[in-house]
């Protein structure tokens, strides 16, 4: 039986009992086994949550440990580039692609930007030039907005809101 379908029992049973006289020890063994019912299913909920908790704290271990290593591989393979690209020019591969049945590689010239002193140039630029600056769109700090409501501050589109929040231990 599915916990909303023992609640609906449980509560067909009070109805029946306040409509009909019942003695009391039926109602109260009926009560009782639907109350335990009701336990053991809650109680195996409780479980299946707690088991699938220990899943997910189990899953971000392993996805951190994955992460690490996708991260020690690629530094790997920066590195093997970094390797290639400073030894191909000194075997005579600087102007000339390097090319056998499974490779080939040669240089492509790029251009990008580098900012030699970013605190410096985000100062000059803020003074001299702000379209060259990036910002984020504002959000609010709900931490903050909490604090002044509770200071007293009227905040016009918030409110402080009571949420039931269910507590496993």
């Amino acid at each position: 039986m599915k916990l909303y379908e023992i609640a609906d029992e449980y509560q067909r049973m009070l109805a029946v009992m306040e409509e009909y006289e019942m003695p009391e020890d039926v109602i109260q063994n009926t009560l009782e086994c639907i109350q335990d019912d009701a336990d053991q299913k809650i109680d195996n909920i409780v479980s299946m949550i707690k088991d699938l908790t220990g899943d997910i704290e189990a899953l971000k271990k392993e996805s951190a440990a994955l992460a690490e290593r996708a991260k020690s591989k690629q530094n790997n393979i920066n590195w093997l580039k970094g390797y290639l690209a400073n030894y191909l020019p000194k075997v005579g591969y600087e102007k000339k692609a390097f090319e056998n049945e499974h490779h080939k590689l040669s240089f492509r010239m790029s251009k990008a930007t580098q900012i030699t002193d970013p605190a410096a140039f985000l100062k000059w630029a803020q003074e001299n030039a702000p379209d060259l600056l990036k910002y984020k769109d504002p959000e609010p700090d709900k931490t903050a907005i909490k604090t002044a409501i509770n200071d007293g501050r009227e905040i016009a589109f918030a409110e402080i809101v009571e949420n039931r929040n269910l507590q496993i231990k």
